[in-house]
């Protein structure tokens, strides 16, 4: 099996028009389209989609294609097919009418490597029918952060959506997080859970790695009662989130703050469909509604209790409602300009350290200054000595060479000697002969 370094899942439904766009944004990566495993799972398209994807499935054997059994509706049953058929140790998710810019996936996985996140964040570029680029980071703080305490107003309340999102795969599943299916709102929850599972998170709030092609057939477009319910439920399911983690009361309010005021805006919007404005009557006032506004997030403030009696009376285009969303909003961003404050705070403590570890640093150094001072003064000294001894030893030197010099000519002295006396003892020798034979014919 090929030792991929990502996944890159696609959930698909009739999308012939943009698939193209969308795979050749994959297979064009600077990371190396080989190192890529390119999974689809088409929910069950009525054009020719799924023939596209099947048509890279047999020419590129990175490429898998996956299918559901029925249209599910929404991309929560697509991407956990995905998941449970990914075989890299990174996900990273794209929907079938989007793009990643060239150099995303490599960017990110390097990222998530030399850090060990569990997740890594970049912005991403909606691009809308008109031409429209808008720019949106991560988060308006720094421009890279890394948070290994992700309980914060700051990532809680970012752009919920899936996307320009890595995710380390262990994550995933050693804490069993999959998408909620069939809902809308699926991307918030399944964001929220691994936040707060996540042991480190980055936000690269200068880096973009994902264009949102925006349009009429967009999801968030698609005004029906259906998709209200199901809004509701991706609520009630973030609150149960919340309490089951012990997350703080007022980072709740001020993440699902966020959310009612994107409800609320959608409900006015619907409120000019009448076909769906004869339902919204029921949608507020169900079970559901009442469970969510029961919420600890909610009940136990009384801006939102306003609110949902007010959404509950139909009551949702009034100023009496715009004054409570604006409250709620000044409320929130004063929480969230604490947050700033203390992160202001964070960075002039660590400044601070920084001054006194310079400090520290230069009287250090001024210490090893002067102890170098002292070391080079012991080292001229020895210079000094050394020179001395190195002028005695050549003296030295040259008196053993002379007296070297004395030896060997008393050795040639004394050879000479040699020969003499021997040559004398010879001649001796040779007299006491002669002598003692004179002395013997006489007698």
């Amino acid at each position: 099996m090929t030792n991929y370094r990502i996944s890159v899942i696609i959930p698909t439904f009739n999308q012939e028009q943009d698939i193209h766009k969308t795979f050749d944004s994959v297979k064009s990566q600077t990371l190396g389209f080989e190192d890529i495993e390119l999974i689809f799972v088409d929910d069950c398209s009525t054009d020719r989609t799924l023939a596209l994807i099947k048509e890279y499935e047999i020419q590129f054997d990175n490429v898998k294609v996956f299918t559901t059994e029925i249209n599910s509706g929404y991309a929560g049953k697509p991407r956990n097919i995905g998941i449970a058929n990914s075989n890299s140790p990174y996900l990273l998710f794209l929907d079938g009418d989007d793009e990643l810019l060239v150099n995303s996936c490599e960017y990110l996985l390097n990222k998530a490597n030399a850090t060990n996140a569990d997740m890594v964040i970049a912005g991403q570029i909606n691009v809308f029918k008109n031409g429209v680029h808008q720019h949106n980071p991560p988060i308006f703080a720094g421009v890279e952060q890394h948070f290994t305490d992700p309980i914060n107003s700051n990532l809680m309340t970012m752009r919920p959506a899936i996307t320009a999102k890595l995710f380390k795969k262990d994550l995933i599943y050693e804490n069993n997080i999959r998408f909620h299916e069939d809902i809308p709102g699926q991307d918030l929850v399944f964001f929220l859970e691994a936040l707060i599972k996540s042991s480190k998170v980055i936000t690269l709030n200068n880096f973009y790695a994902y264009y949102r092609n925006l349009n009429d057939s967009s999801i968030t477009f698609n005004l029906n009662e259906r998709y209200f319910r199901g809004l509701i439920n991706a609520y009630i399911l973030v609150c149960d989130l919340f309490e089951k983690n012990n997350i703080p009361i007022e980072i709740q309010e001020v993440v699902l703050h966020n959310h009612i005021s994107f409800f609320t805006s959608q409900i006015i919007k619907a409120s000019s469909i009448k076909e769906i404005d004869l339902k919204l009557s029921a949608i507020l006032n169900s079970q559901k509604f009442d469970e969510l506004s029961a919420k600890n997030a909610f009940s136990n403030n009384e801006k939102f209790a306003t609110y949902f009696h007010e959404m509950k009376n139909g009551n949702y285009n009034n100023s009496i409602l715009d004054s409570i969303i604006t409250d709620l909003n000044i409320e929130h961003e004063n929480i969230n300009l604490k947050y700033l404050i203390n992160e202001i705070k964070n960075i002039k403590l660590s400044q601070n350290k920084i001054i006194n570890d310079n400090e520290y640093l230069k009287k250090s150094n001024l210490g090893l200054y002067n102890k170098n001072l002292e070391l080079l003064e012991e080292y001229e000294k020895l210079l000094t000595q050394y020179s001395k001894l190195d002028n005695e030893y050549s003296t030295l030197n040259n008196e053993n060479d002379t007296l070297k010099n004395k030896n060997n000519n008393l050795k040639n002295e004394l050879s000479n000697l040699k020969d003499e006396y021997k040559k004398i003892d010879d001649e001796l020798t040779e007299i006491k002969s002669t002598k003692l034979w004179k002395l013997k014919n006489r007698l």
